[in-house]
């Protein structure tokens, strides 16, 4: 095993079963490339993370939010099914950050992805995510790409608040 995948497995070994049952529900309603995308960002997550004993505590939280940070938009789970689980209801920032990761089919791409910036864990998820769509040569298409540029952009800029800061 690499160390991200023992990385990982450490993680769903201490983290509550929410980890575990974010798995199971991406694994039982993504297609198999889904399953795979969404592993993918799990995995760059923890493997980014600081070996410093920081974050020990949201490893396990961000890993959970990237195994569900497709389900809702493109599956038949919805985010009520989500935030009415018992596992997920001990973590309320699972089902916040899930939440700001399901776009809403009236909102701009853009105009969401200047949203998701706006909290910490819900841009270091999207950034993993897009990064890993990015990496996809074979599937990603020139118009494609575009977008996810600009987007990459538009998360790695300083957040609202810090250009308040520096104005």
């Amino acid at each position: 095993m690499s160390e991200l995948t023992n990385k990982l497995a450490d993680a769903i070994s201490s983290m509550s079963p929410a980890l575990g049952k974010a798995m199971a529900w991406a694994f039982e309603h993504h297609t198999r490339e889904t399953f795979l995308h969404v592993t993918r960002v799990a995995r760059y997550l923890v493997g980014t993370a600081p070996n410093d004993g920081t974050v020990d505590d949201i490893v396990p939280i961000v890993a959970t939010i990237a195994y569900l940070h497709d389900i809702v938009e493109d599956t038949t789970v919805k985010l009520s099914d989500i935030e009415n689980d018992s596992l997920f209801k001990d973590c309320p920032v699972v089902c916040e950050v899930v939440g700001l990761l399901t776009r809403d089919s009236n909102m701009t791409y853009f105009n969401y992805i200047r949203m998701v910036r706006t909290h910490p864990i819900a841009r270091m998820v999207k950034f993993a995510d897009i990064q890993d769509h990015l990496n996809e040569k074979d599937t990603l298409s020139n118009s494609l790409k575009v977008r996810y540029e600009k987007a990459m952009i538009i998360l790695d800029g300083p957040t609202p608040e810090q250009s308040i800061l520096v104005h």
